[in-house]
Order: structure tokens, then C-alpha cells, then sequence
């Protein structure tokens, strides 16, 4: 065998891991890849470097479907960035391969600061649902454990990096996305991360790189040269301070070339035991987020708004309902105390981060939210602030409720809300039974009314009640069915309204189902509105039409129906009066609802 079939034979044998591993990759994430654009972000390092000529070569030799476009970011944090894009440009030229050197401007000096820069430069470019190839391997595993491990990270963090993740923008840098058709509400650019090489350690790219003759590039901020001469475990107090000087810098780096040469030199396979172990953790998290989502389902008072949407039209307004499901949610106290307390941290961590951006919750905070739960008196004003990185939450107790709201949430919800009137007698006497039957009725009834409607964030959010020409309906026909059961001769209908206004203050009603009457902040404490949500509050009455509006005071003013809540268990309380039975029939068949709706601004 000459040298040439030898090196030929070598580097074959340090090649097929590489590839058996893209492979296997390939086919587990086969269904998720068809039809995606395919990016690989290439740093020109040995890494990227070796992971897009395996790519090139297997795509010439029809053995991968796809020819992966480099992207190179050039943030000019060194001397040398400008030369490195053209080294890279040039490479990809001379092996045929699409190449895009993007420029950026990174904002602060750390390692976080150029990651997000890379990350943002990298999604902009791209479209919505693509794919980018990243050539992250075992030592990259074994790094990023540690320092999770080092910040205190439960088991979804010491997980480490997936060989398959969605990666969103955040709110900042999405909000101009055009809205996709068929909705109001503009869903955030996202993108894939495929990373095939997590099994491959980094020694085994480096010996194909060498034995292959690519020129990659070595980046000096990504080690801390070791002393010479010197065994980790011998180094002197002096020397190992020297290198920790660069710590500061570069968290990675000084792990990288310190603390994991001193454990591989214990522990020799120690990077492919923490991969292994992170795949258990990843394992072991899947599980717990599991039981913690049905843990919160089972503590949820309302799995958001859900209770305020007509079931027919449930399914058309899913991502409506998933975005006002991050402006606030309750959870109920007695429930999330009946489970173990490992549960209970499980399920507030959880619910804390509603969104994809979020930041995870703290042990801290966590533990300040359960012992807002333990408190023995339900009624206090305290208020937790958290700044989740991409939102502003306050966290509120109420009675046995627990809160979670979005500071835009708060501000919708001190809006006043509108004043309607809508007449009962729009249409002649004798129309009535078959205007019931046919459910036909003026298009100023038909409409449904909207009770609020403001800015809420970056999207708006309406407040409607819907049904009121059914309603109007049954009253007049329960009106001349009461008539007839005194009198044999029916009277002339009454000029009726249906006035819908914010609570007013001081009119003692009767809740149906409850014992005497209520009025003002007692009646609030009995429909479990808590102080910050009281500004909403509205009453629906009968009244007639030659009753002043402004004399609320006047117990005489009408026969009070219901009360609409924009929060809680139920939106519509029904008031003890002669039309109660109709309201509770219109309500359970669905005729008679409210609903919230949320409308990204455009």
C-alpha cells in the first residue's frame, strides 16, 4: 500500500463518523426538514468549517438532498474578522458552495452580546421557518452543562443544547413582520436549529480537519493557551492564576482550556459522559414539563378565556386565545396547595413564562410566589414585579386566586368601558314569534355590542357580548306570556331599552342563587373581582325608554338582568328577577356570550 491509498484510507476511517452521525440526524428529523430552506452558519473554524464539505461532498454524491448556504458573521470584535470573512467567502467559491458574509454591529463586548448579534444578523436574513445547521459537538455539550450547572439551572437547562430546537425573535426584533393571511394576529419569526454532530466529539472533527487539509481558522479568544511543559494537576498556584485572568472575558474559553482539561485528565471520556447524562436530563425534563402542564391545567381557574368564547367559533380563534392566555392568568390556590411542593414549584416556574422569550423564573421567585399563597390573610394588596427579560408580569393574589398579569393587560383593563343602549322595539308586536323561530331581527341588534376596545400592547383588544337580538326576543315574547297570566286582555308593549353600563355605584342588586342584596364593594367581593379589575365591571338592565339615564340612584330605574365581568370564572352573573330562567336557558344553549378577542396591530 503506497502513502497516497494510505492517507486516502485514514482519512476515510476519521471521515465516517462524521458522516454516519449527519446521516442519522437526517433521518430522525426527515419529516421536520421536507420542504425547509437549509442554512449553515459557518464561522470558518473547524467545526463549520468540516460539517460544510461533508455537506458539499454527500450532496455531489446525491447522498444529501440539500446544499446547505453558508452564512458567515463578520462583527469585526477583532483585528482579524475581515480577513476571516474572505478567507470563508473564498473557500466557499472554490468548492461551489452559496455563501452570504453578513456585517454587524455588536452592542457591548461579552460572549452573550455577540451570540445574540450573530443569532439576530443570521434570522433576519432568513425567512420564516427555515433552517439553520450548526456544527455544536460533545465538548460544545459538555461546556454548556457546566456553566449552566455553575448558574444553578434545574434539569431543562443542565438538558444542555438539542439536536433540534425552535428559535424565535424577539418581540423588538419581529414586530414589523408582515401578518400571514387568515389571521389578525402577526405570528414572531422563527427558525430551526439542526445540530447533527452532538455524539461527535470535538478531537474527532479536528483529526479529519488536519488529515483533510482544510484551512480553517483558529480563534484565539476560544482558548487560553496552556503552560507548557506542565501536567494540568501541576501547575503551579501562580500559573493557574495567570490563566484565570482571562476568565472575565470569556466563561467558555477559560472552561475549555482550565477546568475541563483538569477533569478529562481524572476522568478522560468525562465530555461524552455529560452528553449522555444531558440526554437523560433532556429525558427526565420532558416528563416533568408534562406533569407540570397538567398540573396547571388541573390548578388553572381559567385555562384563559376560554370561558368567554362561543364554542362554535372555539376553534377559529386559537392563536387569539394563546395570546390573550399571556396577557393573564389565575390559578387557584386551594388546588396548586393540595400538591406536593415540588409540584407547586414545578407549576409556578411554569406558569411565570408563559411566552417563548421568556426568561425562566428564578428559585427566588418562585419561592416569593409560593409564600404569596401561604399567606393568611387572602385579601392583601402585595404585588410581585417580574421583568422577564421580554415581559413586565405582576403577580397578585386575590381571595384564593392567584394572578398573573401583563402590565398592558392592567392598563386595558382600568379603561372605562362603553355605554349602549339597545331598543327592545325595533320591530312591530306581531312579528315577534316568528322573528324568535326564524332568529331575524334589524341589523342594528344582530351586530353584536362592544363593551370595550383599546390598544393593549402591540395589538388591540375588543370586548364584545354577543346575542342580543335573541334576548330581545325572548324578553318580549316572556313579556306578553307574563301579561296574559294577569290580564286576559293583553296591554300595549311598554317603549323598553337594554342599557349596558359600567357598574353604578351604590344600586343594591340580588345575585341569583345568593341570599339578600348586594351593592357596592361587597357585591364585588361576591362576583371574586379583585380591586384591579373592578374599573370593568358592567350592568345590563331593562329600563324604560322615559327614565333619565343619569338617575342611578333610583331603585325604580328598571329590572337589573346581569352583570359582565371582563375576568374570572364567569363573564355573565345573572341577576334574581321575573326573566331569570330565560337568561340561565340563552346562556347554557350558547345564544347569550361574550367574547375577547385579540387583534395584532398591523
Amino acid at each position: 500500500m503506497n502513502l497516497t491509498t494510505s492517507a486516502n484510507k485514514a482519512n476515510y476511517l476519521l471521515r465516517q463518523p462524521l458522516v454516519d452521525a449527519l446521516q442519522m440526524s437526517l433521518c430522525q428529523q426527515q419529516s421536520q426538514l421536507q420542504g425547509k430552506r437549509i442554512w449553515l452558519a459557518c464561522s470558518g473554524g473547524r467545526d463549520s468549517l468540516s460539517l460544510a464539505i461533508i455537506c458539499q461532498q454527500l450532496y455531489a454524491a446525491g447522498q444529501l438532498p440539500f446544499l446547505p448556504q453558508l452564512l458567515h458573521v463578520n462583527h469585526g470584535m477583532q483585528a482579524s474578522s475581515d480577513g476571516w470573512a474572505e478567507q470563508v467567502q473564498t473557500w466557499a467559491q472554490q468548492h461551489d458552495m452559496p455563501c452570504q458574509i453578513l456585517q454587524v454591529k455588536v452592542d457591548g463586548h461579552s460572549e452573550q452580546a455577540a451570540r445574540d448579534a450573530r443569532y439576530a444578523a443570521m434570522m433576519a436574513l432568513m425567512n420564516q421557518g427555515d433552517v439553520l445547521m450548526l456544527a455544536h459537538h460533545s465538548d460544545d455539550q459538555a461546556e454548556t452543562v457546566l456553566m449552566r450547572l455553575f448558574n444553578g439551572a434545574g434539569v431543562t437547562g443542565l438538558a444542555g443544547m438539542q439536536a433540534w430546537t425552535k428559535k424565535q425573535l424577539p418581540q423588538s426584533e419581529s414586530e414589523h413582520t408582515p401578518a400571514t393571511s387568515g389571521f389578525a394576529l402577526a405570528t414572531p419569526k422563527h427558525i430551526y436549529l439542526w445540530r447533527p454532530w452532538l455524539q461527535i466529539s470535538r478531537q474527532q472533527i479536528t483529526d479529519y480537519a488536519k488529515s483533510s487539509g482544510l484551512a480553517y481558522i483558529d480563534d484565539p479568544t476560544n482558548v487560553i493557551e496552556p503552560v507548557t511543559g506542565q501536567q494540568p494537576e501541576k501547575q503551579t498556584g501562580q500559573q493557574a492564576e495567570q490563566l484565570d485572568q482571562a476568565k472575565p472575558a470569556n466563561d467558555r474559553a477559560w472552561l475549555r482550556s482550565v477546568l475541563l482539561p483538569q477533569i478529562r485528565h481524572r476522568y478522560p471520556q468525562a465530555s461524552e459522559a455529560i452528553a449522555r447524562s444531558s440526554q437523560l436530563l433532556h429525558d427526565a425534563s420532558v416528563i416533568v414539563n408534562e406533569q407540570a402542564n397538567m398540573d396547571r391545567q388541573a390548578v388553572s381557574i381559567t385555562d384563559q378565556v376560554t370561558h368567554n368564547v362561543n364554542k362554535p367559533d372555539a376553534t377559529q380563534i386559537t392563536e387569539h386565545i394563546n395570546e390573550l392566555s399571556g396577557l393573564y392568568s389565575v390559578l387557584s390556590i386551594e388546588r396548586l396547595g393540595s400538591l406536593s411542593v415540588p409540584r407547586q414549584s414545578a407549576v409556578i416556574h411554569a406558569w411565570l413564562s408563559p411566552h417563548p422569550l421568556d426568561l425562566p423564573a428564578s428559585k427566588r421567585l418562585v419561592d416569593q410566589v409560593l409564600s404569596l399563597c401561604q399567606r393568611q390573610n387572602p385579601d392583601h394588596q402585595t404585588c410581585i414585579q417580574w421583568h422577564s427579560g421580554q415581559h413586565h408580569y405582576q403577580i397578585r393574589r386575590y381571595q384564593q386566586q392567584l394572578y398573573r398579569l401583563r402590565i398592558e393587560w392592567m392598563d386595558w383593563l382600568a379603561i372605562s368601558p362603553q355605554f349602549s343602549l339597545c331598543s327592545l322595539y325595533s320591530l312591530k308586536q306581531s312579528a315577534i314569534l316568528a322573528n324568535y323561530t326564524a332568529n331575524t331581527f334589524y341589523d342594528t341588534l344582530r351586530q353584536p355590542v362592544t363593551l370595550k376596545s383599546a390598544a393593549c400592547g402591540s395589538g388591540h383588544v375588543t370586548w364584545s357580548l354577543h346575542g342580543m337580538d335573541i334576548l330581545a326576543t325572548a324578553l318580549q315574547i316572556e313579556q306578553k306570556q307574563l301579561g296574559q297570566q294577569v290580564q286576559q286582555q293583553p296591554q300595549p308593549p311598554k317603549q323598553q331599552q337594554l342599557v349596558i353600563e359600567p357598574l353604578p355605584k351604590g344600586l343594591p342588586v340580588a345575585l341569583l342563587g345568593r341570599a339578600g342584596r348586594k351593592k357596592s364593594k361587597k357585591l364585588l367581593q361576591a362576583l371574586q373581582q379583585p380591586v384591579f379589575a373592578r374599573a370593568s365591571v358592567m350592568l345590563c338592565s331593562l329600563q324604560d325608554t322615559n327614565v333619565l339615564i343619569e338617575n342611578k340612584a333610583d331603585e325604580q330605574m328598571g329590572v337589573p338582568l346581569f352583570i359582565l365581568c371582563a375576568i374570572g370564572q364567569k363573564a355573565i352573573h345573572v341577576l334574581h328577577s321575573e326573566y331569570s330562567a330565560i337568561l340561565l336557558d340563552l346562556i347554557e344553549r350558547h345564544q347569550l356570550y361574550t367574547k375577547l378577542v385579540y387583534h395584532e396591530s398591523a
